[in-house]
């Protein structure tokens, strides 16, 4: 499934293109947990999600889980920013 396909609204933030959303990024990459194993395998963590009710991952499969799952519960699309190079 992607996310069009589930009509879920991205607030897409391209770090290739935006001097500012590269340095949050790289901010966030630094910091959070989430990205320790994905250093340790010399990647970089992208696409990067951030969802709506603040959950941070690298997957893609479970954003559209949550998503998905979240719009069976109570019928809301959700809206998540995807940080992308």
């Amino acid at each position: 499934m992607k996310l069009k396909e589930n009509q879920v609204t991205v607030d897409f933030r391209n770090i290739s293109t935006d001097f500012a959303a590269l340095k949050e990024f790289m901010r966030m990459r630094e910091k959070e947990e989430l990205f320790t194993p994905v250093k340790e395998q010399n990647k970089l963590g992208i696409p990067f999600f951030i969802l709506e009710d603040g959950t941070k991952t690298v997957d893609l499969q479970k954003v559209i889980e949550k998503i998905v799952g979240k719009d069976k519960q109570d019928g809301e699309t959700g809206i998540f920013t995807k940080i992308s190079g």
